[in-house]
């Protein structure tokens, strides 16, 4: 039973981390060529993880990546759209 206890801590981390590269990522792409979605489905997808990535980098205090996050959602999204940071990547 411990083992699978261990076992179940290092898949969280190991998500929590490719979570946290991703948004990084992400973040880069972003500020290098902007948002990009061809339909509706593209666009809440696009919605939703910047939403996530916002959640992160308030989470690690990133504020200037939050402010540019939060710029591009109400800027592309705020009609449409939550644009309310979404911290749902905790209960993964």
């Amino acid at each position: 039973m411990e083992f699978e206890r261990v076992n179940e801590s290092e898949e969280i981390y190991d998500f929590e981390s490719t979570f946290r590269s991703w948004c990084n990522e992400g973040y880069s792409l972003l500020k290098e060529e902007g948002i990009n979605f061809n339909n509706e489905e593209e666009k809440e997808s696009v919605n939703l993880a910047l939403r996530r990535m916002l959640a992160l980098f308030i989470d690690d205090e990133e504020y200037e990546k939050c402010h540019v996050i939060k710029k591009v959602l109400e800027q592309n999204f705020e009609d449409t759209e939550d644009t309310s940071p979404l911290f749902d990547f905790k209960e993964i």
